[in-house]
C-alpha cells in the first residue's frame, strides 16, 4: 500500500505581439493543485509444482489531475486554464510462470482486465482549433506471453507476444471531440511483439583486464497498427524496429557500441491530431491535416557503464 501527496503549480504568461489588435496586452494565469491518494496491490500465488506457479493480482492505480501540458489558450483571453480530473484504475491479472528443471526454458503468460475512470486523453476541438485534455472512461482487455530459451550456455533467445484491446467506454459531457463509445484508445496497438537474441562469449585477459566477456544483443520490436487520435479519424501504420548492442563486459565496467532503429524505419510515436479541412475562404487549404510525432531515425553511439 502506498499513500501519495501531489502538489502541482501552473504558471502561464501571454503577451500580445506588436501586430496584434491588443498589442502590449499581458495576461497571466497562476494556479495550484493539491491531491493525496492511496494506491496498492494484493497478490496470491500458488505453486502447482517445483516448476510451475499460478498467480492472481488486483491493483488500484491513480493519476492526479492537472492542466494541458502542450498549449494554454485561455490565458490569451484572460481566462483561467481549466483542470482535468484525476484518473483511477482498477486492474486484475491472472497468470502463470514455468521453468524447466535445467532453467534453460522459461515461459510466462498472463491475461488482464482494467477499467479506468476519468482517463486522461488528448482531443482536438475542431471549432476553436485547440487541443485539450478530457476525462474519458476506458477499458483494456488483453493477454501476454513471454518465452526465454537458452539452447546453450552462450546464447539466450527471448520472445514476447502481446494482445491489447483498449476502448473508450464513456465520453465526457460537453466533449469537444466527436469520439464515440467503443472507439479505440489512441496509440494502443492491438498486437505487438518482441524478439531478441543475446550472446555472451568469455574472452582471454588482455591489457590488464581480467575475465572479460564479449556481450552482444539484437532486439526486434513490432508494433501493430493503432488509431492515432480520439475519434478514430486516421490510423498510424505498423512498424518494425531493430536495435543492437555489442561490447566488452567485466565485473565492474561495460564498454559498448549501440545502434537504435538500425532499419532507419520511419514511424510515429504517441498519439496524433486530426484537423478538419479549413475552407480557402477562411485562409485554409481546403484539405484535412493529420499530425503526429515522428520517431528518431537511425542512431549510433558508444556507451560506458561502471559499477561502484
Amino acid at each position: 500500500v502506498r499513500h501519495t501527496w501531489d502538489d502541482k503549480s501552473y504558471d502561464a504568461l501571454w503577451i500580445a505581439a506588436d501586430n496584434h489588435p491588443l498589442a502590449g496586452t499581458m495576461n497571466t494565469d497562476k494556479q495550484t493543485l493539491s491531491d493525496n491518494y492511496a494506491t496498492g496491490r494484493v497478490a496470491l500465488s500458488y505453486a502447482l509444482s517445483d516448476r510451475t506457479t499460478v498467480y492472481s493480482v488486483y491493483a488500484r492505480g491513480y493519476k492526479s489531475g492537472g492542466w494541458f501540458d502542450y498549449v494554454g489558450t485561455n490565458v490569451s483571453r484572460g481566462l483561467a486554464e481549466p483542470t482535468y480530473k484525476a484518473a483511477k484504475t482498477d486492474s486484475v491479472e491472472l497468470g502463470f510462470k514455468f521453468a524447466d528443471a535445467q532453467g534453460r526454458l522459461r515461459v510466462s503468460g498472463a491475461a488482464f482486465f482494467s477499467e479506468t475512470a476519468d482517463d486522461h486523453l488528448v482531443g482536438f476541438d475542431a471549432v476553436n482549433f485547440v487541443a485539450t485534455t478530457e476525462n474519458f472512461d476506458t477499458q483494456s482487455v488483453g493477454a501476454e506471453l513471454q518465452i526465454t530459451w537458452s539452447p546453450m550456455r552462450e546464447f539466450l533467445l527471448s520472445g514476447g507476444l502481446a494482445y491489447t484491446d483498449a476502448t473508450i467506454t464513456r465520453i465526457p459531457d460537453a466533449s469537444s471531440t466527436d469520439a464515440q463509445d467503443g472507439d479505440a484508445v489512441p496509440a494502443s496497438p492491438l498486437w505487438s511483439t518482441t524478439l531478441s537474441m543475446t550472446h555472451e562469449q568469455t574472452l582471454p585477459s588482455f591489457w590488464g583486464i581480467t575475465n572479460p566477456a564479449l556481450l552482444s544483443t539484437v532486439t526486434h520490436r513490432y508494433v501493430g497498427e493503432r488509431t492515432a487520435d480520439v475519434g478514430e479519424h486516421f490510423d498510424l501504420p505498423a512498424y518494425h524496429k531493430l536495435d543492437a548492442r555489442i561490447g566488452i563486459s567485466t565485473h565492474s565496467t561495460d564498454v559498448y557500441l549501440w545502434g537504435d532503429n538500425l532499419l532507419d524505419e520511419i514511424y510515429d510515436v504517441g498519439s496524433g491530431f486530426y484537423v478538419p479541412a479549413i475552407p480557402a475562404d477562411f485562409g485554409g487549404t481546403g484539405q484535412d491535416a493529420k499530425m503526429s510525432t515522428p520517431a528518431r531515425g537511425r542512431a549510433l553511439g558508444i556507451g560506458v557503464k561502471h559499477h561502484f
